[in-house]
This record gives C-alpha cells, structure tokens and sequence, in this order.
C-alpha cells in the first residue's frame, strides 16, 4: 500500500501542477486579448495584477502611444527614437508590466533581447487623464484651486514676461493657449500631490448657460516661478498701498495738538 500511496500522491501533484498550468495559461491568453482592445496604457495597465506583465504587439503599443497627448508622447519616448525601432524590423513585441501604480514596457527583438525599456509613471497617466479634460463649473467649485486663483490678465501678464523658452517648459506645448475658450476669467493653480509629478493649472471660462473649467498639466519648476512672481507683485502692491495710507495720515505731533485744542 505504501508505494501505491506514493505514486497516487505524485499523480495528483502533477496532475494539480498541469490543471494549474492550464489555468495560467488561459487566464495570459485572456489577457492578451483583452489587452488588444483597450485604448490607452491607463486602460491596459488596470487589466493586469501589481507584479505582473502581458504582451502586446508593437502595433498596439504604437497605438497607445499615440493615443497619449502629442506633448506627453516625448516624455515617454522621442517620436524619432520609437520610429527608428518600428521600421528596422527587429522589434517583435512589447511586455507591459504594472509596478507600483504605473508600469514597465520592454521592447523585445527575435532573439528575445529587451531593445529598449520604458517607464510609464503613474505621474505620466495623471497628467494624460487631466490632459484638456472640461468639467463644468467654477474654479472655486474645485477644492484643489483654493487659495491660488488669479484673474487671467494678471496671469497672462506674468506668463508672457517669461522667456519663449520658459512657457514651453511651462505648457509643453504652448499651442494649448490658442485652443482654450473665450474668454477666459480665471486661472487657478494646483499643487503636484506626487513630488515627482506634475502640476495643474486650471482655466476657467465662459460658457452658454454657465462656467467651464479646462485643465492642462504643468511642469511645477516653472509654474511655481510663475506663482513666485505672482505673489511678489501682490506683496508690492500692499506694500505701497501701507505706504500711501501713511502718507496721507498727519504727523503725531499735529493729531496731539488737535487732541489738546
């Protein structure tokens, strides 16, 4: 009885391995097609379980890729770098993997060698998801804005004393100013929740029968120079308003003797 229990015991320990096995198998296969038709690398990356990867074509990772806003795209991958791997023929597919909140993509050649890896921060899907978004309303309606919401002349007056090349930091793409609706009343800014990540600066318009709010991502370095400047002129402004009022009260001397009289 005791060899017949052994080789029972392997059976079904095998058996259990082969039936797990299969289930990972089918449970990857799903996967992949499921990932096939999703339409953004945040939609891809909530399919898969934290620590693990699926595979994706080179034309669907194309795909997502493009499906970012144009002035994200480089901060995944130069435009010129992802084409030179596209069309040399050796990249064969691409494994996505979901680690802490983002994600890991390597590109694999034939030979399975990782051509190239890249970081798709949990900070790069954030600033794709608030990317233009329009919500109706006031920027007083949004928490995140409180305490730093400007009129747009005095916003825009800052921004346009800056170099050509800070408001391209600023933006990223400064064509977002000359695609946001008129007029413009407000702009509030957010503070970036991840140091790593990006701010929010939110710009708020008129709109038939109310208020809209549009939202772009902004790089903190800059926009926090923007915020600086903004706060030293209403310090000016104080400062020589305190000085007007005293100007204009009497000497002490003057106030005794009236007291007296």
């Amino acid at each position: 009885r005791e060899p017949w229990g052994r080789s029972w015991e392997r059976q079904r320990r095998s058996h259990a391995a082969v039936k797990q096995m299969d289930e990972e198998a089918t449970r990857s296969s799903r996967m992949r097609r499921q990932a096939e038709l999703v339409g953004s690398f945040a939609e891809l990356l909530s399919l898969i379980p934290d620590d693990e990867g699926v595979q994706i074509s080179p034309d669907k990772f194309i795909d997502l890729y493009q499906a970012l806003p144009a002035a994200l795209r480089r901060r995944l991958i130069h435009q010129g770098e992802l084409v030179d791997l596209y069309w040399t023929g050796d990249w064969q597919r691409t494994s996505v993997w979901r680690k802490d909140g983002g994600g890991l993509a390597y590109l694999v050649d034939a030979r399975n060698r990782v051509m190239r890896h890249l970081n798709i921060s949990r900070a790069l899907l954030d600033a794709a998801e608030i990317y233009g978004k329009v919500t109706p309303g006031r920027l007083t309606d949004i928490p995140a804005f409180a305490g730093r919401i400007y009129p747009s002349d005095r916003f825009f007056a800052i921004v346009f004393r800056l170099s050509e090349e800070e408001r391209t930091a600023l933006f990223m793409d400064p064509d977002i100013l000359l695609q946001l609706p008129r007029p413009v009343m407000q702009v509030g800014v957010a503070s970036a929740e991840d140091p790593d990540g990006y701010a929010t600066v939110g710009f708020e318009s008129a709109a038939e029968g109310g208020f809209i709010v549009t939202t772009y991502p902004a790089l903190p370095a800059p926009l926090n120079r923007v915020t600086w400047m903004l706060a030293w002129e209403d310090a000016d402004t104080i400062f020589a308003t305190m000085k007007s009022a005293a100007a204009e009260q009497p000497p002490s001397d003057t106030v005794q003797s009236e007291v007296e009289r």
